[in-house]
Order: structure tokens, then sequence, then C-alpha cells
């Protein structure tokens, strides 16, 4: 059963890079109702190889973005639905204002995510190494962890 998950990520998102090079092969693509699908499929594929990676693969090692994922769906499927159904229609400087929320969103999951932390909290340690073993805070830990290796 735990293997359910990723093997339907990995589906969804080989179908849609299936569908999407369908779309880029088509001569259709100039029209902006199979661009805005095109950037649907690409924002659903990626966001399931990278569920795959962040869940299965490599576990923490990135920061989180997929929840900045879902604010872009809908702004996507509306973009979609109002191209396919209006004469004329274009993409304007107006819509981009629809996925301001997944971009505020993704950026905060970057900003705020536990691995992210630690990542900057490693950074600051290696850089500073020097100047942390002198820290009496320093030796508190270091004497409940064990010897230090170097």
């Amino acid at each position: 059963m735990q293997f359910v998950i990723p093997i339907l990520q990995i589906l969804i998102a080989f179908q849609c890079f299936i569908f999407l090079l369908y779309l880029l092969v088509d001569s259709r693509l100039s029209q902006v109702p199979n661009r805005v699908l095109a950037a649907l499929l690409v924002t659903l594929g990626t966001h399931m190889l990278l569920n795959l990676v962040n869940q299965h693969l490599i576990v923490g090692l990135f920061p989180n973005i997929s929840i900045g994922f879902g604010f872009f769906y809908g702004p996507l499927i509306f973009l979609y639905v109002l191209a396919l159904s209006t004469r004329g229609f274009a993409l304007q400087r107006v819509h981009a204002a629809h996925f301001v929320p997944g971009l505020v969103s993704s950026l905060l999951a970057i900003v705020f995510s536990i691995p992210s932390y630690y990542f900057a909290i490693g950074i600051f340690l290696s850089l500073f190494y020097i100047r942390i073993k002198k820290l009496p805070a320093y030796f508190l830990l270091s004497e409940r962890a064990g010897p230090d290796p170097l």
C-alpha cells in the first residue's frame, strides 16, 4: 500500500508530460487556451515530481514548496475556461494578479520550511565553526553528544 502514492505520482507526471509533448507538436499551441492548458500540465507534472522527490526519494533535503502549487491550479483553470469561452481572449498583465497567492505561499514555504532552516543553520555553523567552539554553550552541547570527532 505504501507504494501506491509514488506510482500514482509517477503516472500523473508521465501523463502530463506526454500530453504536453502532444500540445507542443500540435500546430495549435499558438492558441491561447492551449498555452494555458500547457502551463497547467507543466504545473501539475512538476508538482507531482517535486512531491515524489521530497516525500520518497530525497526526504527533507529541499524546501517543500508543494503547498504553493495548490494556489496555481485555480487561476490556471479559470484562465483556461475564460480563454475557451471568450472570443479574442488575450492574456494581459491584469491576469498575473491571480498568481500572487501562489507565488507568496511558495516563497513563504521556502523561507519558513524546516529543511531550509536546518540548511541555513548548517551554513552558519560551518562558516563560524572555530568561533563557536569557544562558546560555553558549544561545550555543554558537545559533552552530551560525545567526543568531538575533529
